[in-house]
C-alpha cells in the first residue's frame, strides 16, 4: 500500500510518463489570467503570458506531429488488415472451390458407389428371374413330355375303341343281311319273312337321356340277351326290357306263327337289339375318346406352347444379360456449360446423350457464321444486281417509248398527201447546195438509225445475260434460303434445350440476394438512425435532468 500510495502520489500512479499522455493534459494558465483584468498585468505577467503562448505554440504543435504519427500509423494499419482481408479472402475463395471439388469428387463416387450397387442389384435380380424361368421351362418341358405321353395313349385308346365300333357296325350290318338266313331250316314262306322282317324292325322306345351312359347301355344289352330284368338300372331301362318282353309274347303280333319261327324272330331281334345298342355304346365311346383326345391334344399343345415362350423368355433374359454385359456404363465429369441435355436428375436423362467435342461445335459455330456472313454479301449483291436492273429496264423503256416516238412521227410524215403542183413547187425551190444537204442529212440519218439498231441489239444482248445473271442469283437465294432455314431449326434446338428452369433458378437467386443486400442496408441505416436517435434523447435527457437537479462546480459562499 506504501508502494502504490507513493506512486500514485508522485507520478499519478503510473511507473512510466507517456507522451501521448501528456499531449493530452493543457498548459496551466498563468494566475494573472485567471484573477486579474489585462489593464492590470505587470512585466512579469506579460513575460508569464508570453511563456503560456509559447507553451500552447509547442503543444500545438506537438499534438500535429502526433497526429500525422497517428494518420500514418493508421494507413500502415489500414493497408496491413486490407491485405490480411485480401489474402484471407483469396485464402478462403481457394477454399472454398477446394471444398467444391471435394464434394464434386464425393459426389462422383458417391454416384459410382450407387451405380455399381444398383448394376449389382440388376444383375442379383436377372440371376434370380433367370433361375425362375429355368425351373418353369423345366416344368414345361416335364408337362409337355407327360401330355404327349398322354395324347400316344389316349391315341391308342381311340384306334383301339373305333376298330371295335367299325367290328362291331359290321357285324350287325350282317346280321341284318343274313336275318332271312335265320329262317332257313323252318316252315316259313316268302310271305311270312316278309311279315317278319316288319316285326324284326319293331324296338321299344327308349328315351335319348337314357343313351348318354355307355356302360348303361353295354348292362342293358346284356340283359337284352340275357333277359335279365333284376339288375340296377335307370327306371327307363327297365321300362325298355318291359317292353321288349311286351314285344316277344306271341299275343303281340296280328298274325299268328309257328312258335319255332317266332322264336327264331325273337332270339334274332334281341340279338340285332344288343348289336344295335353296343354299336351305340361304342360310338358315345368313341366320341368320348375323341373329345378327350382333343382336350389332351390341346393340352399338349399348350403346354408346349407355354415350353417354347418359356424357352424364348429364357433366351431373351440371357441375350439381354449378355448385352448388359458389353454395353458397360460410363461416368463422366463434365462442366454444366458443357451439357446441353435436359437435365431431371435421373441417369435415364443420358440414354439418347451424345459426347461431341467442343472444337467440332466450335467449327460448326464458324461455319454458320460464314454462311451467315455469305448470305448477307449475297444479299447485298443481289440487291445491287437489282437495283441495276430496274435501271436498265427504265432506260430501256425510256429508248422504246423514243422508238415509239420516232415511228409515230414517221407515220404521220408518211401518211402526209402531197400533190404533184406541191411536189414541183418543191423541186423548183431545192437548189443544188440544198441537194447535198439533203444528202446529208440522209446518210446522216441512216447512220443513226444503224447506231440506234446497234444500241438495241446491245441492250437486249446484255438484258439476256442479266437474265441470266438473275436466274443465277435465284438459285444462289434458294441455297441461302436452305441454309438460313437449317441454321434457323438449330438456333430453335438450342433454344428448346436450354434449361429456363435453371436460369430462372439462378436469376430468382441473385434477385433475393441483392434483396437481402437491399433489406440489409436499409437496417443498419434504420439501426444507425434509431442510434442517432437514441443518442439525442440521452443528450437531452442529460439535459433536462441538469436543469432539474443542477451541479454545483464551484462552492459558492454561504
Amino acid at each position: 500500500n506504501f508502494r502504490e500510495l507513493a506512486l500514485i502520489e508522485m507520478m499519478d500512479g503510473m511507473l512510466e510518463v507517456r507522451w501521448e499522455d501528456e499531449l493530452k493534459k493543457e498548459v496551466p494558465k498563468p494566475k494573472c489570467m485567471l484573477e486579474k483584468d489585462p489593464e492590470d498585468y505587470n512585466e512579469a505577467d506579460l513575460k508569464a503570458i508570453k511563456e503560456y503562448d509559447e507553451k500552447c505554440k509547442i503543444l500545438l504543435s506537438e499534438r500535429e506531429r502526433y497526429r500525422k504519427m497517428l494518420e500514418i500509423e493508421y494507413k500502415k494499419l489500414e493497408s496491413t488488415i486490407q491485405e490480411s482481408l485480401t489474402k484471407f479472402d483469396n485464402s478462403l475463395f481457394e477454399l472454398f472451390q477446394t471444398r467444391l471439388k471435394v464434394d464434386a469428387a464425393m459426389n462422383h463416387e458417391q454416384l459410382k458407389i450407387l451405380r455399381i450397387h444398383q448394376l449389382n442389384d440388376d444383375r442379383i435380380r436377372r440371376e434370380i428371374q433367370e433361375k425362375e424361368i429355368v425351373q418353369n421351362v423345366q416344368i414345361t418341358e416335364k408337362e409337355s413330355d407327360y401330355a404327349h405321353k398322354q395324347v400316344a395313349l389316349m391315341q391308342e385308346a381311340t384306334t383301339e375303341c373305333r376298330n371295335n365300333y367299325d367290328a362291331l357296325v359290321v357285324k350287325d350290318k350282317a346280321m341284318g343281311k343274313k336275318f332271312k338266313q335265320e329262317f332257313s331250316n323252318t316252315s316259313a314262306t316268302p310271305a311270312v319273312l316278309e311279315q317278319l322282317v316288319k316285326y324284326f324292325r319293331r324296338r321299344p322306345k327308349l328315351q335319348q337321356r337314357a343313351t348318354q351312359y355307355p356302360t348303361l347301355l353295354l348292362e342293358l344289352a346284356r340283359c337284352v340277351v340275357d333277359n335279365d330284368n333284376s339288375s340296377f338300372m335307370p327306371p327307363e331301362f327297365h321300362e325298355f326290357l318291359s317292353a321288349l318282353e311286351t314285344l316277344d309274347l306271341p299275343s303281340s303280333a296280328a298274325i299268328h306263327f309257328d312258335e319255332t319261327v317266332w322264336a327264331t324272330l325273337v332270339r334274332v331281334r334281341r340279338a340285332k337289339i344288343e348289336s344295335e345298342l353296343k354299336v351305340r355304346a361304342y360310338a358315345l365311346e368313341l366320341k368320348e375318346a375323341e373329345y378327350t383326345l382333343s382336350v389332351v391334344t390341346k393340352q399338349m399343345k399348350a403346354a408346349r406352347e407355354r415350353a417354347s415362350a418359356n424357352v424364348a423368355e429364357l433366351r431373351a433374359a440371357r441375350e439381354d444379360k449378355i448385352r448388359l454385359s458389353r454395353d458397360l456404363q460410363v461416368q463422366l465429369v463434365m462442366k454444366q456449360g458443357l451439357v446441353e441435355t435436359p437435365l431431371t436428375g435421373h441417369i435415364s436423362d443420358f440414354e439418347h446423350a451424345i459426347l461431341i467435342n467442343p472444337k467440332i461445335v466450335e467449327k460448326i459455330n464458324q461455319h454458320v457464321k460464314s454462311a451467315g456472313s455469305k448470305k448477307l454479301d449475297a444479299m447485298k449483291q443481289v440487291t445491287k444486281f437489282h437495283r441495276i436492273n430496274k435501271y436498265k429496264e427504265w432506260e430501256y423503256k425510256k429508248m422504246r417509248m423514243e422508238c415509239d416516238d420516232l415511228a409515230e412521227k414517221l407515220n404521220n410524215i408518211e401518211s402526209i398527201k402531197v400533190t404533184l403542183e406541191v411536189k414541183q413547187y418543191l423541186k423548183e425551190l431545192i437548189k443544188p447546195h440544198e441537194r447535198d444537204q439533203q444528202e446529208d442529212e440522209g446518210a446522216l440519218l441512216k447512220q443513226t438509225e444503224d447506231n440506234y439498231k446497234n444500241t438495241v441489239k446491245s441492250l437486249k444482248d446484255e438484258i439476256i445475260s442479266v437474265d441470266e445473271k438473275i436466274e443465277n442469283f435465284k438459285k444462289l437465294n434458294k441455297k441461302a434460303d436452305k441454309s438460313i432455314l437449317d441454321l434457323k431449326c438449330d438456333v430453335s434446338e438450342q433454344q428448346l434445350e436450354r434449361d429456363l428452369k435453371m436460369e430462372e433458378t439462378v436469376s430468382e437467386a441473385a434477385r433475393r440476394r441483392m434483396d437481402m443486400i437491399v433489406r440489409r442496408s436499409q437496417l443498419v441505416a434504420r439501426i444507425q438512425q434509431v442510434h442517432n436517435d437514441n443518442l439525442v434523447l440521452q443528450t437531452e435527457l442529460e439535459l433536462l435532468r441538469l436543469r432539474t437537479y443542477p451541479t454545483l462546480k464551484y462552492k459558492a459562499p454561504i
